[in-house]
């Protein structure tokens, strides 16, 4: 699972369910278990589904749209992620 969303996003499919669907129902269950002091929590979450877009798809559309090349988005998307490699 872990490993299709990271590569297709909330497309991505695991046997007939899409992330997105799998996402949603897990969203569906963690709202249920939340008083509303809590439900902030599945705030950025609900932004995913929302925008239909995960780490995975923001970072594929960065690359996709990078007018330098491959190497060069992915060196630009650590920088603007700020990711430390190390």
């Amino acid at each position: 699972l872990r490993e299709v969303a990271a590569k297709d996003g909330l497309q991505g499919k695991v046997v007939d369910l899409t992330i997105e669907e799998f996402t949603r129902n897990i969203l569906d269950l963690a709202s249920e278990g939340l008083n509303a002091e809590e439900q902030w929590m599945l705030a950025y979450p609900r932004w995913v589904l929302e925008t239909k877009q995960n780490g995975a798809d923001r970072a594929i559309n960065f690359v996709r749209k990078h007018k330098k090349g491959s190497l060069n988005a992915i060196v630009d998307l650590v920088k603007q992620r700020k990711i430390v490699l190390v």
